[in-house]
Formats: C-alpha cells, structure tokens, sequence
C-alpha cells in the first residue's frame, strides 16, 4: 500500500523533495503519476543511462567518474544508470562521497573492484547497497596474504551473486572454506593466482565435492601465473584430478578448466619465450556422474516417502 502523500500538509511535501536522495526523488516521481498534479516534487530529476559507470580514487583522493560510452554533454545533477559498476581503489570511507547519491545501484548486475587491500567494513558497506548482482569480480593488486578475508566473507555479504572471480586471491584451504560455509549453487568460480601451493592447495576429494555440489552448469576456472615450464606446472596438477575428472577437449562441456599462463611486468610477458597460455579442460567421470544422479534420486524418493 502506498504511502498517501498527498495528505501530508504542504509545507511537508516541499520539505520531503528536500530530504530525498536524487535516486529516491527519481524513484518517487515515477511512482505518483503525472507530475502536473504533484508539483511539489518539481523539478523533474532526469536520469542518464549508460553501459559501465567507472570511479578511480586517485593518490590525493579525488574521485574520477568514466561511462562508457562517454557522456557527449555530462551534467552531474542527472540520475546514472548502468549494468556495470568499476571502483577502482576504493575503501569503506571512499564509498560515502556524494557522487554515489546519483547511482542507481539497484540497475547495477555486474560490479567490478580493484583493490589494494579490502576490510569486513568495505564488503559490508558495498553489500548494503542492495545491489541485484549475478557478477562479482575482484581485483588485487598484488597476492593476496594470509591476513586478508577469506571467501566465505564475501559469499555471505552477496549470496544472490552466482558468477565470482578472485584475481591474485587464493590462500591455502579456500576450497575447504567454500565447502565447510556450504556455498551451493554457484554457476562459475574463477581463482587467479601467482602461488602454485596456494591456488592448489586442495585435494582430490574437496575439489570433486566443490563441482559436485554446485549448479549443474557450473565451471571452475584456475589460473596460474608462473615463469616456470607450462608442461611441468600442468603436470603438478594432474593428480589432483585423476581420480574423478576426465581430459577432454576445449569444444567440449568441461567442469574444469586450468589455465597457465606468464607472469606480466609492466604490462609484458616475464618469459617471452613461452607460448601465451596452456590450457586443460576436466570432466567429472561418468560413473561419478551417474553416481551423483542415483544419489540425487534415491535421497528424492525417501524425501517423498515420509
């Protein structure tokens, strides 16, 4: 049921234009109609939609706004709508300026952060911004430490996401806490990372209980980035998925893919020599797979049966 504004004495619908956030005024004056009869909303706030919205947070703390495509005229009063949200170099005290009071965060499905470092308070501040994700990329500037969140953090801030990419974060037992936080349903999980132990630091079992229990269209994509030989990292690997995922080809359906690629300095390969990536795709063996089906049926059919 609506709010009856129009019951409110004049001099309070004046004031309540005043107190509203352009994103609530714009919001508001869609809802109450023809704006000839509610003129106490006037004037009319405009909004601007664009593809990606970007904010870099400079060295002396100046804030830079991009949108692709670029604004021909921008006007800073307007309302901005756009699908994908980039904040580069941000923090929890970053996300109060007043910039963001012209963000329709609600329209953001893809958020993208580039971080030097990243705090409970950030991640809890970005998740109060009722955001409707299904995409949530992150980027570090460095590998991570062992002192950094752990994922669980970040799935519970955001459960709705089903598309998460970590890049330069992995930490030794990340698929445990995955597994042990019961995060289920997921459609992709990317792991970027510089440290082999870290970024593998699973075993056969947790890593086949991680694919398994997510959405059957689920993929997990390991990235590596090494100076070693490419064939010999790969080969370090294999025995962590042997016993339950097949190699199959890059045209087919895979569960897994890991990916080795260089290491870059200063935007260039570290090994030139080497070839720019190397590529191996798994899938859950079958008999795994039926296993899982007869499994999901049985536990079904006793569920229908109390």
């Amino acid at each position: 049921m609506p709010y009856p504004i129009h019951t409110l004495p004049y001099p309070f619908k004046k004031r309540l234009r005043q107190l509203l956030t352009p994103v609530e005024l714009h919001e508001l004056q869609k809802a109450t109609g023809p704006l000839e009869t509610n003129h106490f909303l006037m004037p009319i706030q405009k909004n601007r939609k664009c593809e990606c919205l970007i904010f870099r947070k400079m060295v002396d703390n100046k804030i830079l706004l991009d949108t692709i495509p670029t604004f021909e005229k921008r006007n800073f009063s307007d309302v901005v709508e756009a699908p994908y949200l980039s904040l580069k170099n941000f923090d929890e005290k970053a996300i109060s300026i007043h910039f963001f009071n012209f963000v329709q965060f609600q329209k953001v499905r893809i958020l993208e952060l580039h971080l030097d470092i990243t705090t409970v308070p950030f991640v809890i501040a970005m998740a109060q911004k009722r955001m409707q994700l299904t995409h949530l990329n992150i980027y570090f500037a460095t590998e991570a430490s062992e002192s950094q969140l752990r994922l669980p953090v970040f799935f519970k801030a955001f459960p709705a996401v089903l598309h998460f990419s970590f890049m330069l974060y992995a930490y030794k037992g990340w698929v445990k806490d995955i597994l042990d936080c019961k995060m289920f349903g997921l459609e992709q999980l990317t792991i970027m990372s510089t440290n082999f132990d870290k970024l593998f630091s699973f075993c056969p079992e947790e890593v086949y209980q991680l694919v398994k229990s997510q959405h059957y269209k689920f993929k997990l994509e390991l990235l590596h980035l090494t100076e070693k030989d490419f064939s010999v990292e790969i080969h370090r690997t294999l025995p962590l998925f042997k016993p339950y995922f097949k190699n199959v080809c890059a045209t087919s359906d895979y569960d897994v893919l890991l990916r080795v690629l260089p290491s870059f300095q200063n935007g260039t390969p570290s090994a030139p020599s080497m070839n720019l990536s190397f590529e191996q795709y798994f899938k859950l063996r079958p008999s795994i797979q039926c296993g899982i089906s007869q499994m999901f049926f049985k536990l079904t059919k006793h569920e229908l049966l109390k």
